[in-house]
């Protein structure tokens, strides 16, 4: 009887250390769809550049691009540091003012071209080779 009680102490003990660590933002596996941002034109641009290269986790989308003919005034880039394996980044024509972007220490190409840009973090930037501001939007 006593086999049998330590038999189920341990199966309840196994399922439930098996549950919390199937946490998966520790392992940095965040699933993209489940990522928010304030700005649904960055969101849609986010999900079809991660669907285009069938990614579906953080870790796997390196390159992000939002071009201006498809994904035109972004407004808010809240949000983007949660892609924190970025290597490319490029945002045209967009109407945001500041993009924090110290958290994406992965960037080696960032291009932020036709904007309204007035600050930028690149405080953790040390691999970045390519930086193009481009000009921009006079009001």
């Amino acid at each position: 009887m006593e086999f049998k009680h330590l038999v189920t102490s341990l199966f309840f003990t196994l399922y439930f250390l098996s549950l919390v660590g199937c946490n998966s933002s520790e392992r940095g596996e965040n699933k993209i769809v489940d990522l928010a941002f304030t700005d649904a034109t960055l969101k849609a641009c986010i999900r079809a550049n991660a669907s285009k290269k069938g990614w579906q986790k953080v870790s796997e989308m390196i390159t992000l691009n939002c071009d201006k003919e498809v994904y035109p005034n972004i407004g808010d880039p809240t949000g983007i540091e949660q892609l924190d394996h970025l290597q490319e980044l490029t945002i045209e024509n967009s109407r945001f003012r500041r993009i924090d972007l110290a958290n994406l220490d992965q960037l080696t190409h960032l291009q932020l071209v036709n904007h309204q840009l007035r600050e930028i973090d690149l405080s953790n930037q040390t691999l970045l080779t390519e930086l193009n501001l481009g000009l921009p939007r006079v009001y």
